[in-house]
Parts: structure tokens; C-alpha cells; sequence
């Protein structure tokens, strides 16, 4: 069967949630996909939540490489596995946090390790 695509918001609902701002971010940020992934097909999906994904998909699934970006501003930008953070990926954490980033490894939607 052929692979089906996440469902996606229309472009009225977006700008009611007020993400439109938001959405030209996640691509202005020059995501570069690495090697291995670009096979993979290309998307953006915004989510009621207020998330955006910009990144790949495989079979339907995020999967591959991609930048999740939160209304909060905070982003991850790495390695993707099954609509979640999986392998090696940077966490940005909002202007709002004493922290600044984790970078390092990620199972399953977690930090794996000490990044």
C-alpha cells in the first residue's frame, strides 16, 4: 500500500492558532538534512498543539531527520524515529531558561546519556 502522509493543517487554521509566524521560522532556520536521510521525503506539519515538524517522513512516520519547534520557541533539531526524538539530536532551550542546550543522544523521546 502506498504511504500516507500526516494529516495537515489548513492554512486558515493556522493562522487562527496564530502560528503563522512560528511556521515561517521552522523553514527560515536552514535545516539541513544529512546524507543518509535524503532519500527521504520532505514535510512540514503543524500540529493544534502549536508544534511545527519540518523534516522527513518515511512511510508515513517521522522518521529520519527533522527540527521540532515548540510555541515556547525551545526546538530539538536532530534524529527522528516514529514521530519522536530517537539517536542524535540538539535540544534548544528557551531564552526564558537557565540552560542553553543538551546535545548528545536520545531513545525513545528521552535524553540518553550525558550529552
Amino acid at each position: 500500500p502506498a504511504p500516507v502522509a500526516p494529516k495537515k493543517l489548513k492554512e486558515k487554521q493556522v493562522e487562527a492558532a496564530g502560528l503563522a509566524a512560528l511556521a515561517a521560522t521552522a523553514e527560515s532556520l536552514d535545516l539541513v538534512i544529512p546524507k543518509k536521510f535524503r532519500n527521504l521525503s520532505i514535510t512540514k506539519i503543524l500540529y493544534p498543539q502549536g508544534i511545527i515538524y519540518y523534516g522527513t517522513i518515511n512511510n508515513g512516520a517521522i522518521s529520519g531527520y527533522g527540527r521540532f519547534i515548540l510555541p515556547s520557541k525551545e526546538y530539538y533539531e536532530g534524529e527522528v524515529e516514529n514521530n519522536q526524538f530517537e539517536g542524535f539530536g540538539i535540544f534548544h532551550y528557551g531564552p526564558d531558561t537557565p540552560y542553553k542546550k543538551y546535545t548528545g543522544e536520545w531513545k525513545e523521546g528521552n535524553w540518553w546519556g550525558e550529552g
